[in-house]
């Protein structure tokens, strides 16, 4: 029988206890592009509607946007804001809140954009702006909860929009969920492999930049080889056939009665 005598070192147990560190910027950028990616997802997901079309409702929130901008009174702004909270519950609670977010998020940064007006007396635009751009927001908001992107771009040509303004809406979406798709496995395999404390997070995280633009650039030189391989001329032809359905009427009643609205209220047209 062989005794071997090992080393004290090799007997004594391991206890090793890595230094807390703090990855609250990896885990914030991490669910903020999750939550990006869950709502492109999630749009691109929705069973679009049958009855009625994109170019309505995209000229109907054109025609909000501008009749809310144009506004001098709040009579019209709140019957526009009562026409989107009728809207609003249509939706999921899910929706909803994302909706809300986004608009409250804005308005609260126009707010604070125009508070210093308050020293100039003029507190009618306090309260104006933070309104409209409430309105406007949830409008858009609204307008991409009940279509897809591909019915919004569709929509575009359909009002003559240039070609090259159309593509480049496009191309970004699909980079953004691209891209985002590629940040999001970077950043988890980071957080993963980080143990310990990180002295210099800056190289990290410009390592994860450097590597997400080297690839951006990459998939850019291969999408401009497979369009010229497929014979891409910049031209987006109109796919669907019927553009105007049967629910558009209603759009249609809905613009007129708040434009004769606005005229009323505003007081371009007397009774």
């Amino acid at each position: 029988m062989v005794t071997i005598n090992l080393s004290q070192w090799i007997l004594k147990e391991e206890k090793y206890q890595p230094d807390g560190d703090r990855d609250y910027f990896i885990s914030r950028s991490l669910l903020r592009i999750m939550k990006i990616l869950r709502s492109l997802r999630f749009q691109s997901r929705r069973k679009p509607f049958k009855s009625i079309s994109a170019v309505s409702a995209f000229c109907f929130t054109i025609v909000m946007i501008l009749l809310c901008v144009s506004a001098g009174k709040l009579n019209f702004l709140f019957c526009v804001l009562a026409l989107e909270l009728i809207i609003l519950c249509m939706l999921d609670g899910q929706t909803i809140s994302r909706i809300l977010q986004n608009s409250l998020m804005m308005t609260i940064f126009s707010a604070i954009f125009v508070l210093p007006s308050m020293l100039l007396g003029t507190r009618t635009l306090l309260v104006m702006l933070p309104v409209k751009t409430f309105l406007t927001v949830t409008a858009l908001g609204l307008l991409s909860s009940f279509f897809r992107w591909h019915q919004i771009t569709e929509a575009l040509r359909f009002f003559r929009v240039p070609a090259i303004v159309v593509f480049i809406l496009d191309t970004t979406l699909r980079y953004i969920v691209l891209l985002g798709e590629i940040s999001q496995d970077m950043l988890i395999a980071l957080k993963l492999r980080s143990i310990g404390r990180n002295k210099d997070k800056k190289l990290a995280v410009s390592g994860i930049l450097g590597s997400v633009f080297l690839k951006s650039r990459e998939m850019s030189e291969d999408m401009y080889q497979a369009m010229c391989c497929r014979g891409f001329t910049g031209e987006y032809p109109i796919t669907s056939r019927n553009l105007l359905r049967s629910g558009d009427v209603l759009f249609l009643l809905l613009t007129i009665g708040f434009v004769a609205l606005f005229m009323i209220l505003e007081g371009w047209v007397k009774l």
